[in-house]
């Protein structure tokens, strides 16, 4: 073969494998804004729920919490939790739970509101579990949601966002109305990019992950008996824990 001919094969050789190459799954970074006004003055817990539902490794990061006319408590961080708002807090996967958990107890007042950073790695064809992030307002004991949500799946997340790989990277699960128990509206708004930046809306997930995931949180609340979250916040049920190597 002639040089110049050694030279297209390889040329054309390297563009097949960089065209076909997957991307690399890039982290991504989500605006939260909660507006609790109608619940001025009343105590709850912010939870943050970190679920580990994909093979592949992910981790979120909880930063520039900022809630101007409201009073924080003492945090509460299960295993695979690092810092404390105004943050950053770090969810990564843990070796013992599928949930890796932030309870925040705090004097509801006006507006919230933080930013998300999500990696997102994903493993498995479209459809399959993803890791996933959830966000709940409790009452002030955690015994009952002092927020509720039109979540189908009856977790009751204000929002939950799924790791989904690229190119989406992230999708949220649905459009939630969230409302206190006297129907109350309490909006939420979920954007892309930094607060305070024009960001754009998060795209939504797949019917059979937003089910599967939710039911996820759900057997997670059973089995934590989430009437009796108070003292035992972070005691995780043995059957509830990681299966395998």
């Amino acid at each position: 073969m002639s040089p110049l001919a050694l030279l297209l094969a390889v040329v054309v050789t390297a563009g097949i494998f960089t065209v076909s190459r997957p991307p690399d799954a890039a982290a991504v970074s989500v605006s939260a804004t909660i507006d609790t006004s109608v619940l001025n003055g009343v105590a709850a817990q912010l939870v943050y729920d970190f679920v580990d539902g994909n093979p592949a490794s992910n981790s979120a990061t909880v930063s520039a919490f900022t809630a101007p006319a409201a009073i924080l408590g003492s945090s509460s961080p299960s295993d695979g939790v690092s810092g404390s708002l105004p943050g950053p807090v770090v969810f990564t996967e843990n070796a013992t739970s599928l949930v890796s958990e932030l309870v925040q107890p705090m004097t509801l007042g006006g507006a919230l509101s933080f930013r998300l950073d999500l990696t997102t790695n994903f493993d498995g064809p479209p459809g399959s579990v993803p890791d996933s992030f959830s966000f709940f307002i409790l009452n002030s004991t955690g015994t009952d949601f002092l927020v509720v949500s039109d979540d189908p799946t009856d977790a009751n997340a204000l929002f939950r966002i799924d790791i989904v790989g690229p190119p989406e990277g992230i999708e949220r699960a649905a459009d939630f109305s969230a409302h206190t128990r006297e129907d109350d509206a309490v909006p939420v708004t979920l954007t892309l990019g930094s607060p305070g930046g024009p960001g754009t809306p998060v795209p939504e997930a797949g019917a059979l992950a937003f089910i599967v995931v939710g039911g996820l949180l759900i057997a997670w609340r059973t089995r934590r008996g989430f009437g009796r979250r108070g003292d035992t916040a972070h005691t995780v049920d043995p059957e509830f824990t990681k299966r395998g190597p």
